[in-house]
């Protein structure tokens, strides 16, 4: 049973107050509804301080949302609309001021109420936006104004509209020095300046940092800047006299991160980091988190397993199914992102389950297997995507579904693998086993589609599995903003009743064979979900 770092979770908050909250805001509201929503939790609070080069605490290295702007008060709607987008901007803009007034600025006042709550605090720095911003805008930010150079997309440079190059062409290239500069200046401020316990570095925020084809070959340009931030952060806490960790974000594999321009080996390798957090959470199940875990051996160097809400972790068996297979390759701790909307009895109740490996493995858990289209819907108008899915597309491989079925001319079907973390064998041995199922979900499948299901080399009995043809939904990540919705599709939903063998602990290989389809049907059978679920008494 793996054994949890001293900060099992790290859950990280967006900064939504800031902008969200009517003014004005005090220090007794970041207490009141966003820290204390989080007391009690066994780990540290990742708080974004902005994005795309915008911030919102009292930066004097970077630029400050609304500064530049006179106060608000006095000034009728026209007005305001006027400096600001909308209304949300204006109160984003009022909100830091408040804070100023009353305690100096929002890190300022988010460190002494962290302190209070006895919350280790960590800013969360983004190290790109592709969000699809008006760049005149105050949040466009003056950076990407006045160095339209450093864009990875030239001032005069054409691609074509819904092309990965086009789609990630608005972020910063760190191929240039005064970008590296920019965020070194923003990064140290952020340990020099206040009293924090660390600092993340979010590459998953959005994750393209070069231009394509030379993300690769500089490389070397994001481990420098690596570097330096953490020389300068060891200089800092040996003068304090306590130690200040730098926390990264990364792609989900490290092939993925090195093909991105980060080598996240290397950096674990020379000591730079302390925490290397694994992955944006869009496929949690197939992230090979040993990967990480065999890099880190001797380092010193802890590793984090992520889990996103909206993508695909909304419930709560599938949130602890996440955390168990993170527990089980070797996770140190997990990492929680767009957890701020949920409730504090939530928080208190889920985040100590999945905090505990040994509490953990005897709750109720759905395994899922994750679904490539389901994520970035190529079908969909180019036109309808935000810009930040294309860098996301860039950073996360394909996954094993969806799979379509056809007769083989060797009677032999798909094998895809999944992990499961819990001891069914055991647990059914004790009397602690309620039920375990295997769920298929398929799309164009009727009664008259006749085929097999193989788990671990046994046939599973088609004659004591439950069929259900007609409609069924799935929850599905829509795009941004609109986000999850159910999605309805029209074929046949397939559950067995599992024993252990021959499920088992670790890694299973499922097949399903097609031995003979539906006559007169021009569409294939698909493959377009497969689910665990494990329920203790």
């Amino acid at each position: 049973m793996p054994v949890p770092a001293a900060r099992p979770l790290l859950v990280n908050d967006d900064g939504w107050i800031i902008s969200e909250a009517q003014p004005p805001l005090t220090a007794r509201d970041l207490k009141e509804r966003m820290v204390d929503t989080y007391r009690g939790t066994p780990g540290a609070l990742l708080w974004c301080i902005g994005n795309r080069e915008v911030y919102h605490f009292e930066t004097r290295a970077g630029e400050m949302f609304g500064a530049g702007y006179d106060t608000l008060e006095g000034l009728d709607a026209s007005e305001e609309y006027r400096l600001f987008d909308d209304r949300d901007q204006a109160n984003h803009a009022a909100n830091i001021r408040s804070l100023i007034d009353e305690r100096g600025g929002p890190l300022t006042a988010m460190v002494e109420v962290c302190r209070e709550a006895g919350l280790d605090i960590f800013p969360s720095v983004r190290m790109n936006s592709h969000y699809d911003t008006d760049p005149d805008t105050p949040r466009g930010g003056r950076f990407r104004r006045e160095h339209p150079h450093a864009l990875i997309g030239k001032p005069g440079e054409t691609f074509p509209p819904g092309s990965l190059e086009w789609g990630v062409r608005t972020g910063v290239d760190y191929t240039h020095s005064e970008v590296r500069r920019h965020m070194a200046g923003v990064i140290c401020e952020l340990f020099e300046r206040f009293d924090v316990d660390g600092v993340e570095l979010d590459f998953m925020r959005h994750p393209t940092f070069f231009s394509l084809s030379s993300a690769y070959a500089n490389r070397h340009l994001m481990t420098d800047l690596v570097r330096h931030v953490k020389r300068r952060m060891a200089d800092v806490g040996a003068d304090r006299g306590r130690r200040i960790d730098l926390a990264v974000r990364v792609p989900p594999t490290l092939a993925d991160g090195n093909r991105l321009g980060l080598d996240v080996a290397a950096w674990m390798a020379e000591g730079l980091v302390d925490m290397v957090i694994v992955g944006g959470g869009f496929i949690p199940f197939e992230t090979p988190i040993g990967e990480f875990v065999e890099a880190a051996e001797g380092t010193g160097c802890l590793v984090y397993g992520s889990i996103e809400q909206l993508r695909p972790a909304a419930d709560d068996d599938v949130i602890r199914a996440i955390a168990a297979h993170h527990w089980d390759a070797g996770a140190s701790g997990i990492y929680l992102f767009n957890y701020f909307t949920k409730s504090p009895e939530w928080k208190r109740r889920v985040f100590n389950q999945i905090a505990d490996p040994v509490k953990l493995s005897r709750l109720d858990k759905r395994y899922q297997m994750e679904n490539t289209r389901f994520r970035w819907d190529y079908r969909r108008d180019t036109s309808a995507r935000d810009l930040h899915d294309y860098a996301f597309q860039n950073a996360v491989p394909t996954v094993q579904l969806p799979v379509a079925l056809a007769e083989t001319l060797t009677a032999r079907g798909p094998r895809l693998r999944f992990d499961v973390a819990d001891d069914v064998g055991a647990a059914s041995a004790e009397g602690a086993l309620k039920h375990c199922v295997l769920s298929l979900k398929l799309s164009n499948c009727t009664a008259e589609d006749e085929m097999e299901v193989w788990l671990n080399g046994e046939q599973l009995s088609s004659g004591s599995a439950k069929q259900t043809f007609g409609d069924w939904e799935r929850l599905e990540w829509r795009g941004f903003p609109t986000r999850l919705a159910p999605a309805a599709y029209s074929g046949a939903v397939i559950e067995f009743d599992l024993g252990a063998p021959p499920l088992r602990r670790g890694r299973n290989e499922l097949e399903v064979r097609l031995l003979r389809g539906a006559v007169q049907k021009s569409e294939h059978v698909v493959l377009i979900d497969v689910e665990v679920t494990i329920g203790y008494a």
